[in-house]
């Protein structure tokens, strides 16, 4: 590299969106999993507990996102 250019700013983008994405993957697979368990617990038909839990897990990753790019 030549004297004087700036360093790439690429390992330190990759390093903040790759925490992101995992901020993002803990609530929305959390909530998958204990929809889940609900499922199986109450021996339901239907998956409304994990489609329940995803949509959760999914409104916090999205409250995630949108508090990391507000600050």
């Amino acid at each position: 590299m030549p004297p004087g250019m700036p360093m790439p700013r690429l390992p330190d983008d990759l390093a903040r969106y790759g925490g992101l994405a995992f901020q993002m993957a803990i609530p929305i697979g959390l909530g998958a999993w204990v929809g889940r368990i609900l499922d199986a617990r109450w021996e339901m038909a239907q998956p409304w507990w994990t489609i329940a839990g995803l949509l959760v897990g999914l409104t916090v990753a999205m409250m995630v996102v949108w508090s990391q790019f507000r600050s």
